[in-house]
Order: C-alpha cells, then sequence, then structure tokens
C-alpha cells in the first residue's frame, strides 16, 4: 500500500510475476496505469547502490555504474548489469527485473525472485 506525503492512502501495487509490468490496483479486480499511481519529477534519479538481504538468508549487492547503470552480484554467484528507469530496472538479457521502493528492492526472475531489504549504504566517497 503506498500513501501521499499527507498520509491518505494512494492504492497498491499489482506486479506481472511474467513481464514485470507493474499496475495499479485500487481494488475490485481493477487494474489502472502505474504510472497514474505515482509518479516522479522527471529530474528524479534513484540510487541503487548498497547490500540487500532476504529472509531467506540469500543478498544481493548493487553497485551503480553511471547514470541509469548499475552491476548486480547475488549470493549464489550470479552477476550481471542493468539498466534503470527511475525505479524499476532490467538486466541486459531481460531475464531479471528490479523495482525499488523506500529501501525495498524486489527481483523478479532468473530464480532470483523475492523482496530484499537494504542492510548496507556504500561510504561516500
Amino acid at each position: 500500500m503506498h500513501s501521499r506525503a499527507d498520509g491518505g492512502a494512494v492504492g497498491q501495487v499489482a506486479v506481472d510475476r511474467v513481464t514485470g509490468d507493474r499496475y495499479s490496483y485500487p481494488g475490485e479486480g481493477v487494474l489502472g496505469e502505474y504510472d497514474a499511481l505515482l509518479s516522479e519529477p522527471e529530474d528524479t534519479e534513484t540510487d541503487w547502490a548498497g547490500c540487500y538481504a532476504a529472509s531467506s538468508g540469500a543478498s544481493v549487492t548493487l553497485e551503480q555504474t553511471g547514470e541509469g547503470t548499475f552491476t548486480f552480484t547475488f549470493s549464489d554467484g550470479v552477476t550481471g548489469t542493468a539498466s534503470a528507469d527511475r525505479d524499476s530496472a532490467a538486466s541486459e538479457d531481460g531475464e531479471t527485473r528490479f523495482l525499488l521502493h523506500e529501501d525495498v528492492l524486489t527481483v523478479i526472475g532468473s530464480g532470483e525472485t523475492g523482496n530484499y531489504t537494504l542492510v548496507e549504504q556504500p561510504e561516500e566517497q
């Protein structure tokens, strides 16, 4: 459930498990456009860097490599590069999708599916 700055409820988000596409879910079995649910200023850039852990014990480290790109390394050895657009990203091969919201990284695909919580941010250099 998302909320507005004033604390009022906005709605829920539904994610297609196959494609990673996001939709707004106001209830009663109706899906809407995700971008209509939440919008961010165009100049907002998401900082993906950090170490994230899942309740299963799995983890992933993301390192920002440039504007809109980062590398990922999962604890099981899966690695790759992803391109981001604000709070969503996809691996170069399209097999893994990422969604980042309030320090929770949702990963879909390539056997890494789950929610990972930020446990450590990289030190400022």
